[in-house]
């Protein structure tokens, strides 16, 4: 089963809290909080792998890039503190919006590091399945654009990359045949 995470907000306007249901046999489960490393201040996008380590991204103004890709590897109650990503991953630069495959394979997260085609781009990584990640490639300007490109998901078939875009000035819903994620991750 595959978790999927939500913010919701109490009856206090100011109360952000986020949620997690399982998508099981019998339909999605109740929703419950998330587990309180999960729901500090600034974080977000959080993704859940089938061997239940987390992956998400942190606004922190001490770090550098301030927004950066975290990982916590969960054993059963066991929550250590949060680690960043590993290897070439974070930068000096912005990383959010993450995108991580169940099986922790694949990777895609949006980036403002230098060498992209606009604002912020998308990169791919791939990965060991234990949290080692290669270098990032940017996907490339059949996706990216000179505007904002971010927030990607890739179908749980693997048939499609979702994916949103500024490239028209409204926050658009973009979809392709994900061959070019196959494509850009050698796989």
């Amino acid at each position: 089963s595959v978790a999927s995470v939500f913010s919701g907000r109490l009856s206090q306007p100011t109360a952000a809290i986020s949620w997690s249901m399982e998508n099981t046999a019998r339909g999605w489960s109740t929703p419950q909080p998330l587990h309180p490393l999960l729901r500090k201040a600034y974080t977000a996008i959080v993704t859940k792998t089938l061997e239940g380590n987390y992956y998400f991204v942190r606004f922190d103004p001490d770090i550098p890039g301030r927004c950066n890709i975290y990982r916590i590897e969960a054993r059963g109650d066991n929550f250590p503190e949060p680690k960043l990503v590993g290897g070439s991953i974070n930068s000096d630069f912005e990383e959010m919006d993450i995108y991580v495959s169940p099986d922790e394979n694949l990777m895609i997260f949006g980036s403002d590091r230098p060498g992209g085609f606009g604002g912020m781009d998308l990169y791919i990584s791939r990965g060991d399945g234990k949290g080692n990640w290669g270098e990032p490639a940017n996907l490339g300007g059949g996706i990216n654009s000179g505007a904002t490109d971010r927030i990607a998901f890739v179908t749980l078939d693997g048939k499609y990359l979702f994916f949103m875009s500024d490239r028209n000035g409204n926050q658009d819903i973009y979809w392709v045949d994900a061959g070019v994620v196959r494509s850009k991750a050698g796989r």
